[in-house]
């Protein structure tokens, strides 16, 4: 029963004991002294407009091509319904932002506790949109559509000239790559509609290194959050619905490690299941008997138990050094 128990790591990774020199070594290069990995914090993403049950069309894909990743799949009432366009789009984006970040800050306990450490860890391009619309004198949200896809075209392109010419501009300011237009009248023309479109927010893990445990943590509280969208904890418009359920889902480069680790610990038990099954088969068609291949399998089982429920029993952890 013990060799069924051992699970992805719940802490850091490390070779050796915490008293041995070279791993006190390694701790102190990495605790004591920073690096540039450290400076780069791990983000999750709420993107907009593609269908959050598949976003990505991977048919006709090569696995083997690493650049092979598919077509985006759009939702397909976005541009049908101005989904992404509408007043209430706009009012919904910034109280999700300021709502995140009031979470974020709280003294209170709740799943998104210290997931932004300020204003700049977010990066929100409706506030930004929203801070110039109101310096031009104007009034926020836009209501009318093509007013609003000149004013938010005019805020990007502006962005984007500033950027090409080499100016700099702080990361969480950055919003002219945070949109996806539609081009009905061709790319040179300016555009009617919106696609998709991405919020950034910083976490406090860890670039690389952090435990499954962490990692599912943090996981569940952007899924809990989901469900407090969709219930309308959050927004509703003047009509008291909320209009936005299924067309925004969270992702981000650290949920794809979660799922690394996770499959560790499957594929090391599928592993022995059919590596006992092979064995078996190989033991039964070199001597043609049964009796002998089940005393093989019983003898493989007790190895393969005794070394997991030891492995459990030590503490240790299926992570990527075992």
């Amino acid at each position: 029963m013990q060799a069924l128990q051992l699970h992805p790591t719940t802490k850091n990774e490390q070779w050796l004991p915490d008293w041995h020199p070279m791993q006190r070594f390694m701790d102190s290069i990495h605790n004591d002294f920073g690096s540039n990995d450290q400076d780069f914090a791990q983000s999750v993403e709420f993107t907009f407009g593609l269908d959050g049950s598949n976003p990505i069309d991977r048919s006709g894909t090569n696995k083997y091509k690493s650049k092979d990743v598919g077509r985006p799949r759009f939702h397909p009432f976005v541009l049908r319904d101005d989904v992404l366009v509408s007043a209430s789009f706009q009012e919904f984006v910034v109280i999700l932002c300021d709502d995140v970040l009031a979470r974020s800050l709280s003294k209170q306990s709740h799943p998104l506790q210290r997931t932004l450490l300020g204003e700049r860890d977010q990066n929100c391009f409706m506030k930004g949109f929203r801070d110039y619309v109101l310096s031009l004198n104007q009034t926020f949200p836009v209501r009318d559509k093509t007013e609003f896809m000149a004013q938010l075209w005019n805020y990007t392109s502006t962005q984007r000239g500033l950027s090409r010419s080499g100016a700099y501009i702080p990361p969480y300011l950055n919003h002219y790559n945070k949109v996806l237009y539609s081009f009905e009248n061709g790319p040179t023309n300016p555009p009617t509609g919106i696609q998709a479109a991405y919020l950034q927010f910083n976490t406090s893990l860890k670039q690389f290194g952090n435990p499954y445990d962490d990692i599912k943590g943090w996981f569940n509280a952007w899924e809990g959050y989901i469900g407090l969208l969709s219930s309308g904890t959050i927004y509703v418009d003047s009509s008291g619905d909320f209009p936005f359920a299924g067309y925004y889902f969270h992702s981000s480069a650290i949920w794809v490690w979660m799922q690394t680790q996770n499959l560790l610990v499957v594929g090391a038990y599928s592993g022995t299941m059919i590596s006992l099954v092979l064995a078996t088969c190989i033991i039964f068609f070199a001597t043609f008997n049964i009796l002998i291949a089940f005393l093989v399998l019983i003898e493989l089982i007790g190895v393969v138990g005794c070394v997991l429920g030891m492995a459990y029993l030590l503490g240790w952890e299926l992570g990527m050094i075992e």
